[in-house]
């Protein structure tokens, strides 16, 4: 059986949490954040949400759409 690999765009929430169905109107501000939700809309329409465990965490300069 051959892998199959999916990618996504991701979405960092920071103090919200959504759970699969919920409708919420998002406050995006950060170049990556807005760079995930427009590779959303050019392609299938969806996104992976995370909630952020730590408000301070530094996430890395590397890291696509976070």
């Amino acid at each position: 059986m051959a892998n199959l690999i999916i990618t996504k765009p991701l979405l960092a929430l920071r103090g919200v949490l959504i759970f699969p169905g919920m409708i919420a109107n998002l406050d995006v501000g950060r170049e990556k954040s807005i760079a995930a939700i427009d590779a959303a809309e050019g392609t299938d329409k969806q996104i992976i949400l995370v909630r952020k465990l730590q408000l301070l965490l530094d996430i890395s300069q590397n890291a696509p759409f976070i």
